[in-house]
């Protein structure tokens, strides 16, 4: 990367904190309605679950309806890493938490897709103005309402990005979170980075197409692997 990469990200990370600063109401991050009262209260709950029975696989959230099998809300993400933290860091108000990582992950969405777009583009102007649509896009308000509409999204970005530069290790990890966020919308990602592979499929001779179809497919085989400890559990439930 360039020096003006470098200072183009860094406007992206200053906008995108000002502009939390300058939108936000009532709490630094986040809805009263849907992102404080469903959110917040699900992630504290699955947060104590976890502390209560002393493993990161719960069985109930005991403190939720009388006790309730946990898997009936892996849609929120319960193995998302801020869950984690709160686990780890108790004493910490999970609203602070949450506020932080979806703070975060705004950042890290308008970086990722800069990065996403230098890989096709040539002027660095065109990328940052698209970074700033993204930004500026429904992913800003559903942030603050429904995060896991929206917070599997640099993962996805982080994906495409590792497919184009033949990491797939890292490839795999960033699959992985996405199922770990919004497993819900794993099989739209999935479609979009199999779409972007069959483009780079086509720019390959046979023996490049077979490798770069190997390598991805078993890339994407041990993500499922490593995220199975949710989706399975989710599935049987």
């Amino acid at each position: 990367m360039k020096k003006k990469d470098y200072i183009y990200m860094l406007s992206l990370f200053i906008i995108t904190i000002s502009l939390i600063f300058v939108l936000k109401g009532q709490h630094l991050f986040g809805n009263s309605i849907d992102w404080f009262n469903q959110h917040v209260m699900l992630s504290d709950a699955l947060r104590q679950a976890i502390r209560d029975e002393g493993t990161l696989f719960p069985t109930y959230l005991k403190n939720l309806m009388s006790g309730v099998n946990i898997y009936y809300f892996s849609y929120y993400g319960y193995l998302r890493p801020d869950v984690l933290l709160g686990a780890l860091f108790i004493n910490i108000k999970m609203i602070d938490i949450l506020s932080v990582y979806s703070i975060f992950l705004m950042v890290l969405t308008t970086i990722s897709c800069y990065l996403f777009l230098r890989n096709h583009l040539k002027e660095h102007q065109l990328c940052f103005f698209i970074s700033l649509l993204v930004l500026c896009s429904s992913l800003f308000f559903q942030s603050h309402k429904q995060i896991m509409f929206v917070n599997y999204m640099p993962f996805l970005l982080l994906a495409l990005i590792f497919l184009k530069k033949r990491r797939f290790a890292l490839m795999s990890i960033s699959l992985t979170l996405i199922y770990l966020h919004s497993f819900y919308y794993a099989i739209a990602c999935l479609a979009v980075i199999g779409w972007f592979a069959v483009g780079m499929l086509r720019k390959e001779d046979v023996r490049g197409r077979r490798h770069l179809l190997f390598q991805g497919v078993t890339s994407v085989i041990l993500s499922l692997g490593m995220a199975m400890m949710l989706l399975l559990p989710t599935f049987m439930t």
